[in-house]
C-alpha cells in the first residue's frame, strides 16, 4: 500500500514537471545576442559564452558559430554577467547586463590573444542598441512600482507613465473590484483593444479586455507597456500590450509585512457636515499582506510567495421608497406617475382571454383603484 502511494505520487510529480515544461515559451523572456571578434576584427567561432544571473547564480551557456555570433534566449529579466572563453585568448567579462521584459540586448566582445587565466573586463558600453525588434514601449521597474504613490496599490495604475496611454475613471478600484469597467486606451485605440499578460499568460477579461488578476505591488518585479510595432506574438491586441513579470526568489532570504489603512477617526469632517451637525460616515479600510522569497537550494531552485487582503467597512446612504399609509390599506386612488398619470391597480381574479385579440388577456381594475381588504 505504501509503495503504491509513493509510486503514484512520483508519477503525479513527474507529470506536473512535464506539463509545466512547455510553459517556458509563455514567459516574458529576454535575449542576449552578440558577436565575438579578435583585435583585428576577424570573427572567432567556438567561443563558450555564459550568462550568469547575479542574484540567483543560474547560468545559461552557448557557443559562437562559424560567423562568430551567439544567441542566448529564454532569460528571465534581471542583471547578468556575461563571460566569453576560448583556448588561446584572454577571458572577457561584461559584469553587468540588465535585461527587461522582452528585451533583446546585444553584447559584442573583443578577445585578445593570451592565456585563458587572464581576464579582461568589458565596460557597460559593450551593451549595444537593440536591433532585433522595432517595438516601442516603456518598462516600469520595481523601484518605480514601490516608490510612487498608488491609491489602492494597483500596479496597473502606473501604465500612464508610458507615452500615449490613458486610463478610464475609477481605475484604482480594480484593486478591490475585479468587475469594474475601467480600461486602458493606448494611442487613441478603444479601451477594450489592449491586451494584459501575467508572466506571459493571458490575463484579460474576454468581454472588456481589462485585467482579471490584479497582482500585489509586493509581487511585481516589473512590467512593460508596448504601444506600437510589437511582434506578431501579440497580434491579438489592436491597442497596446501590458506584460507583467512577477518576482521570483533569489539566493538571499527576503520578506516583508505591510498594512495600509484608513479610519474615520483620523479623518476630518466635511465643512457642510459640521455645519449641519452630522456625524462622520463610518470608514474602516485595511489593505495588508506579506511576501517571502528565498532559495530552496542555492543556485538551483527558489521560491516566492505573497498574500494580500483587503477589508472594507463603509457607511453608505441609500434612497428607498416605502408605501404611504393609504397604500398600506389598499387605497391607490391618489397614486400617480409623475403627478399626472394614475397608476391603475388591476384585479388578477378577473383575468380572461381578450375576445378581440387572440392570445392576449384582459382584466378589470379595482373599483375606485382601491384593493378590498378581503
Amino acid at each position: 500500500m505504501v509503495r503504491r502511494f509513493f509510486r503514484r505520487s512520483s508519477f503525479l510529480f513527474l507529470g506536473t514537471l512535464l506539463i509545466t515544461g512547455d510553459a517556458l515559451a509563455q514567459a516574458p523572456q529576454a535575449v542576449i545576442r552578440g558577436t565575438l571578434t579578435d583585435e583585428s576584427g576577424a570573427v572567432i567561432p567556438g567561443v563558450r559564452i555564459a550568462a550568469r544571473r547575479t542574484d540567483t547564480g543560474i547560468s545559461r551557456t552557448a557557443e559562437t558559430g562559424a560567423d562568430g555570433s551567439y544567441y542566448l534566449p529564454y532569460l528571465a529579466p534581471g542583471v547578468y554577467a556575461v563571460t566569453a572563453e576560448r583556448e588561446g585568448f584572454q577571458k572577457a567579462v561584461t559584469p553587468r547586463v540588465e535585461l527587461t521584459v522582452n528585451q533583446v540586448a546585444t553584447v559584442d566582445m573583443v578577445l585578445r590573444v593570451g592565456a585563458i587565466t587572464q581576464e579582461v573586463t568589458v565596460e557597460a558600453r559593450g551593451v549595444g542598441v537593440e536591433k532585433e525588434s522595432g517595438a516601442l514601449g516603456t518598462v516600469i521597474d520595481n523601484r518605480e512600482i514601490e516608490s510612487l504613490p498608488l491609491l489602492g496599490r494597483n500596479p496597473y495604475a502606473l501604465v500612464e507613465l508610458a507615452p500615449g496611454v490613458r486610463t478610464s475613471a475609477r481605475w484604482n478600484e480594480l484593486a478591490v473590484d475585479e468587475t469594474s469597467q475601467a480600461v486602458v486606451s493606448v494611442n487613441g485605440a478603444r479601451g477594450n483593444q489592449s491586451e494584459f499578460l501575467l508572466d506571459g499568460a493571458p490575463n484579460s477579461n474576454p468581454i472588456r479586455n481589462n485585467p482579471v488578476v490584479i497582482p500585489s505591488v509586493a509581487a511585481v518585479q516589473e512590467f512593460k507597456v508596448e504601444t506600437n510595432s510589437f511582434s506578431a506574438e501579440f497580434g491579438r491586441a489592436a491597442g497596446g500590450v501590458i506584460n507583467v513579470v512577477t518576482r521570483s526568489g533569489t539566493n538571499q532570504m527576503r520578506g516583508e509585512i505591510y498594512e495600509f489603512f484608513r479610519n474615520d477617526v483620523f479623518d476630518a469632517s466635511d465643512f457642510f457636515a459640521n455645519r449641519a451637525g452630522a456625524d462622520r460616515p463610518i470608514l474602516r479600510y485595511n489593505q495588508f499582506g506579506g511576501s517571502l522569497g528565498g532559495p530552496v537550494r542555492k543556485n538551483r531552485a527558489f521560491f516566492f510567495a505573497n498574500y494580500e487582503g483587503v477589508r472594507t467597512r463603509q457607511g453608505l446612504t441609500f434612497l428607498s421608497t416605502v408605501p404611504s399609509l393609504p397604500q398600506r390599506e389598499g387605497d391607490f386612488s391618489q397614486t400617480y406617475y409623475r403627478a399626472t398619470q394614475l397608476i391603475v391597480m388591476y384585479d388578477p381574479a378577473t383575468t380572461r382571454p381578450d375576445p378581440r385579440t387572440p392570445g392576449r388577456s384582459i382584466r378589470d381594475p379595482f373599483p375606485g383603484n382601491r384593493i378590498p381588504a378581503e
